[in-house]
């Protein structure tokens, strides 16, 4: 009787210690989720650039596709936000500090879309094709924003790093 109360104890400790471990393979399931949220993100923006280029170059932007396309980085950033904040995070301090980076990164995108759409859209509405002193104008809204998400993704990164020293994984 007694050892089968020892071996049921060992069986018990043994399922709690491998349910609470945390493995390599998670964190780097984890993070390769992660990173290819944010990758997704940073994506999304990329058609807006092709208007502002057409801007800087003096020419006029094609308001209708624009407009389309403020409005369909707005809904996309506000899911994949939402998609990464219900990401699993592992039980582990570094995880939880990595997905609080990214989440804070991923939020100054919605800084980005609001500018897009509140500031940058309606003053290329009213200047279109735009002056010099316009393109300054249009890229000026973003210095603050650009500015933020430099610091923000160093963070990020550098959370990513101490995961990965941690669980003795490398980063791509």
């Amino acid at each position: 009787m007694n050892r089968l109360v020892v071996i049921v104890g060992i069986v018990i400790v043994g399922m709690i210690v491998s349910y609470f471990t945390i493995s390599s393979k998670d964190v780097v399931g984890y993070n390769d989720k992660m990173v290819a949220a944010i990758t997704h993100m940073d994506e999304t923006f990329k058609p807006l650039s092709g208007h502002l280029e057409v801007y800087a170059d003096a020419k006029p932007v094609d308001l209708n596709a624009f407009e389309s396309g403020v409005q369909s980085v707005s809904d996309s950033v506000d899911r994949q936000l939402a998609d990464l904040k219900a990401v699993a995070v592992p039980n582990d301090d570094l995880c939880r500090d990595f997905h609080a980076s990214a989440i804070a990164y991923a939020e100054n995108n919605l800084v980005y879309s609001a500018i897009y759409r509140e500031k940058a859209l309606p003053y290329i509405r009213a200047h279109n094709p735009g002056s010099d002193k316009d393109v300054e104008a249009v890229t000026g809204m973003f210095n603050e924003v650009i500015a933020k998400d430099d610091k923000l993704m160093e963070a990020v990164q550098s959370r990513q790093t101490d995961m990965a020293k941690k669980y003795r994984i490398k980063l791509q």
